[in-house]
């Protein structure tokens, strides 16, 4: 079977043992076994750039790592007779992020069959394309093979190829897939492919995650039995990978989301299937997958504003220069007619009227309370002035009274902000979780002053009920992911006709990408990714985050209607807090907050009088008082004159 090669552009990397390589390949007994198979090898990616290292340090592999990313496909071949130092060519390796998950390695060396087993041990190995060349029978019975995966031995100049499949369905195990010979070339057996895909069927084997609820991406719970129930959206892509690949899930035990990416840059786990910011200072400790949930950015929570009690309510409606406007016609129009009144008394020689009771008058008039038409002067000028000042009065106190009803009705509540801009301008602190620290660095750091701004207002250690508790109380606002957030009102901050104490921001905080955790150059990136990408781009994914959506608003709505049957107290409801009015509901009560501008005006006048009577009665008192003294002096004087 003849080989063909893409013909992608590569980068070959040979890397020489110097002490039984550099023999083996020169020769040193004469029989030049190695030379000839890596020249064949050569041959294959004859237009690939070669870079030869003949001391043997397993080091330095930082940098050629940074050299791959410039080139689609890396090979890498490795020339060691010794299993000790291919054991630490593939730490080394994996340490310095040599090989990706489209790299293959290629290791040739006469190594005995115990050394090609042991190799399976490490994840270069066993997880990555590596392909080993190690001498085999020319009769074809070796002893590691396609059917057995047993040992070998034999005729140095036939070199079986190996290559380890992680998962099959009797397990682990290395397959031969074909033989170099000197005069045929490289040979697969029939119905081998090169490099097999070891990631599209599992076979139902075990892989290990860690997660860490996070509604309602990955939600946990324990039912009768105390066995451990998992749901959520992330949950249902995890679910659809698993049928996709054919293997089953394991959460190990994490306590914080530190363990959670810990174990997943560690290797111990896979993957954290639970949606994470792809930040720039996390991918130097792993990788993500594909990202998903692309319009969904990192939001912030906040309180409804609510009406404060305020005496105003009684001035809102007009504004000051219609204020103005009223108090000036008002001293206008006293002052006029108690002149024309005047030149009419004179004329006439009528009865005076006081000029306190004509402005009390012009006041009771205006307020809809008053009558000047009975007591005033017949003249014709005093009726035209009084006629067009009822008219005044008449329109003024209309829409006074309408816009009033309006205001009390519909009341016009403080803005609150929607935008990254607004918040930084109106708050002094906002609260995140613990592992918001990332993202507090990030934004201390942007150019953006108003990120900028953020970024030092944030204060970590806050989880989400601690958080949305302050900004009920406290009016601080709290960050999190969107999703996030929505699901939490959603579920316990709901009044029972659907409405909320809390609101989102109308604009996120920043865009970011979201995706899984998986450590750094993993292999199964690519089959991970075509699961994603088939739930994103069929909406299957949406649709599951809407349905969750949809079912916490619906629990937090009966749970509420069910307190409220049993006649518990707003005040012992976990979402305790007043909510405004919205002016699509329907119609409620006016409240005390409505009227307390009237109380007040009242209670002034009500103190005012009570002041005034009393400064009366103390007037009458001491002038009672005084006279009193003065007919008992008059009447002492005339006693005395009499005798």
């Amino acid at each position: 079977m003849k080989i063909e090669w893409p013909g992608w552009q590569r980068f070959l990397l040979i890397v020489l043992n110097t002490a039984s390589a550099q023999r083996s390949m020169t020769g040193g007994d004469g029989t030049n076994e190695i030379r000839p198979v890596v020249l064949s090898i050569a041959y294959l990616w004859r237009n690939c750039s070669y870079l030869l290292f003949t001391d043997g340090e397993t080091s330095g592999y930082e940098a050629l790592a940074k050299v791959r990313l410039h080139f689609l496909c890396v090979i890498v071949i490795v020339v060691s007779d010794r299993r000790v130092f291919l054991e630490s060519f593939a730490e080394s390796s994996l340490r310095g992020r040599l090989l990706s998950g489209t790299s293959t390695l290629i290791a040739v060396g006469r190594l005995r069959p115990q050394d090609v087993e042991a190799l399976s041990a490490h994840w270069t190995f066993s997880m990555y394309n590596a392909l080993v060349f190690a001498p085999g029978s020319s009769d074809g019975n070796s002893r590691i093979n396609s059917s057995d995966g047993k040992s070998s031995g034999g005729n140095s100049k036939r070199w079986n190829l190996y290559y380890y499949m992680p998962f099959t369905a009797s397990g682990g195990r290395w397959i031969a897939l074909g033989h170099w010979h000197p005069s045929r070339g490289l040979i697969l057996q029939e119905g081998r492919s090169l490099l097999p895909k070891k990631f599209s069927n599992l076979y139902g084997a075990t892989v290990n995650i860690s997660a860490l609820p996070y509604k309602p991406y990955w939600m946990e719970e324990t039912n009768s039995k105390g066995d451990v129930i998992y749901s959520g959206s992330d949950k249902l892509m995890l679910d659809a990978m698993q049928s996709t690949l054919n293997f089953t899930s394991r959460a190990l035990k994490v306590t914080t989301w530190d363990e959670v990416v810990q174990r997943v840059s560690e290797r111990k786990a896979w993957t954290a299937p639970i949606i994470h910011a792809v930040y720039p200072a996390r991918l130097k400790r792993f990788d993500f997958t594909r990202t998903y949930e692309h319009d969904i950015n990192q939001a912030f929570v906040m309180a409804k504003p609510v009406l404060e009690p305020k005496w105003q309510s009684l001035y809102y409606p007009l504004t000051n220069e219609v204020w103005l406007c009223i108090l000036g016609t008002l001293l206008i129009s006293c002052v006029g007619l108690i002149g024309v009144i005047r030149g009419s008394e004179q004329m006439q020689q009528g009865k005076k009227i006081a000029s306190g009771g004509v402005i009390l008058e012009v006041l009771g008039t205006l307020l809809g309370q008053g009558g000047l038409s009975d007591r005033l002067p017949v003249t014709l000028s005093t009726r035209l002035l009084v006629l067009i000042w009822l008219f005044f009065a008449f329109i003024v106190g209309t829409l006074y009274k309408g816009n009033l009803v309006a205001y009390l009705v519909a009341p016009r509540y403080p803005p609150r902000p929607e935008t990254l801009e607004e918040l930084v301008k109106v708050v002094k602190r906002v609260t995140m979780p613990y592992f918001g620290e990332t993202l507090r660095e990030l934004l201390r750091n942007s150019e953006t002053d108003s990120l900028r701004s953020l970024g030092n207002m944030m204060e970590l250690g806050h989880d989400i009920d601690e958080g949305l508790r302050l900004t009920l109380h406290n009016k601080y606002p709290h960050l999190g992911s969107l999703r996030f957030l929505q699901y939490q009102v959603a579920e316990h901050y709901t009044e029972a006709d659907g409405t909320s104490p809390l609101y989102l921001g109308r604009e996120g905080v920043m865009p970011i990408l979201n995706a899984w955790p998986i450590p750094h150059d993993a292999p199964f990136k690519e089959d991970l990714d075509f699961v994603i990408l088939a739930l994103i781009e069929g909406g299957i994914y949406n649709k599951w985050m809407e349905d969750w959506l949809d079912e916490a608003k619906k629990v937090g709505r009966q749970s509420r209607r069910r307190q409220l049957e049993a006649g518990v107290p707003l005040e012992s409801w976990t979402g305790d807090f007043p909510t405004e009015a919205s002016v699509d509901s329907e119609p409620r009560a006016l409240t005390i907050v409505h009227f307390q501008g009237p109380l007040m005006l009242l209670g002034f006048g009500m103190v005012f009088a009570g002041v005034a009577f009393i400064a009366e009665s103390l007037v009458e008192w001491y002038s009672s008082a005084k006279a009193g003294e003065i007919r008992l002096r008059l009447k002492e004087q005339a006693i005395e004159k009499l005798f």
